[in-house]
């Protein structure tokens, strides 16, 4: 759809998820081979958390080891979350703490000009 094809109210301003968010990213899974990797103390959200929000638990954690020999990063509190596969594509939650994801799921950090909860 090109931006002529939308009806933007009058006083407001359409913009790409890139103007409004600092980070945009997704997250990571640790080998499931390394045991090492899990049972630790670091949230690591998965679709079936996604079911709450604010996020502030997740039924899964990894460890310090598992974030760093992986594509997860931590993400901090109030970072919108969406699910970009299979039939949860499109679900969103919000994050009430700072957490890791798997690769499934995109991490909108905002920037100043917009509410988190807004986007949300």
């Amino acid at each position: 759809m090109s931006q002529e094809q939308i009806q933007v109210p009058k006083g407001w301003e359409l913009k790409k998820l890139s103007d409004v968010c600092k980070e945009i990213s997704s997250g990571g899974t640790p080998s499931r081979d390394n045991s090492d990797y899990f049972d630790g103390n670091i949230p690591w959200v998965k679709m079936n958390d996604m079911k709450n929000a604010p996020i502030l638990d997740t039924k899964e954690k990894i460890t310090k080891e598992g974030l760093d020999n992986s594509s997860a990063k931590i993400l901090p509190k109030d970072t919108v979350l969406l699910a970009m596969y299979t039939e949860d594509m499109g679900r969103t939650s919000i994050l009430g703490i700072e957490a890791t994801t798997n690769q499934a799921i995109c991490g909108l950090e905002v920037n100043s000009e917009i509410l988190p909860k807004y986007l949300f």
